[in-house]
């Protein structure tokens, strides 16, 4: 995935012309997401190189841990794992056990978990299909981050790589 922070004004009716008028095929739809970011007050799965998040869409719950990985060129290319949950707090067994030394250390990490921000925003997303078949996701999304308190603004496009060959995305 490419993901650009963003300016302006009006943004997903300026992508949508620019893709209509681009004769470019695409597929559009809009959904809110609420997403909570965890990790220990001592960063134990940062240090690990790793993300989780619960995001929560539709009245549905996901966790997510995203693992080591590579970026070149702002192309982020990170190993996820996706699990449907039932509440907004992250279970870690519930990913593959390889993810971690062992099971004491994941288990350690889960007593220790917090809350460290939170993002709530709307996002816009085109399925663009390419004349080869390939496929990319193209979102905005448009909300705010929070943490202790404060908020910052969020204008961010995302580029992600749905089918086809990572060089399509630039």
């Amino acid at each position: 995935e490419l993901k650009y922070l963003i300016n302006g004004e009006n943004i997903a009716v300026k992508i949508r012309q620019l893709l209509t008028n681009s004769s470019i095929t695409f597929e559009e739809k809009t959904r809110t997401l609420a997403n909570c970011y965890f990790d220990t007050s001592s960063l134990a799965l940062r240090h690990l190189d790793m993300g989780l998040r619960v995001r929560s869409v539709d009245g549905k719950c996901e966790q997510t841990i995203k693992t080591a990985g590579v970026s070149v060129g702002g192309l982020q290319q990170r190993p996820e794992f996706n699990v449907d949950i039932e509440k907004r707090f992250p279970t870690l067994s519930l990913f593959p056990d390889n993810l971690w030394q062992n099971t004491a250390e994941r288990d350690a990490i889960q007593d220790a978990l917090v809350s460290i921000f939170s993002t709530d925003f709307v996002r816009t997303m085109w399925l663009i299909t390419l004349e080869n078949g390939s496929q990319v996701e193209l979102a905005y999304d448009q909300g705010a981050i929070s943490v202790n308190g404060r908020e910052e603004q969020i204008h961010e496009v995302e580029l992600e790589l749905v089918k086809g060959e990572r060089e399509e995305l630039f």
